[in-house]
């Protein structure tokens, strides 16, 4: 989903931001596959972080993870939305 998210990345030099739990195997592989693409992302953990909470209820958040990356947000791990959105974050 397309928007201006430009309030969650004040104070942060990332256009990533990942909002999930450390119990949620989905999140440990939105990480991972993050980090073998050697991006820098901003890794809130919506069950300890109380800004990363509040952050995750104001967009709506129903899953984990949810990712914002540039003006994209994507709910749960999917690979292809996170290449397709990364390749617009670098244009």
């Amino acid at each position: 989903m397309e928007g201006d998210y430009s309030e969650f990345y004040v104070g942060t030099k990332s256009q990533v931001i990942l909002y999930g739990t450390t119990t949620c195997p989905f999140c440990k592989e939105a990480r991972s596959y993050l980090k073998s693409k050697n991006i820098s992302f901003v890794d809130y953990d919506v069950d300890l972080h109380e800004q990363g909470r509040k952050d995750f209820q104001k967009l709506n958040g129903e899953v984990v993870p949810l990712i914002l990356i540039g003006d994209r947000k994507i709910s749960g791990f999917n690979s292809q939305a996170i290449d397709d959105a990364l390749s617009q974050l670098n244009n």
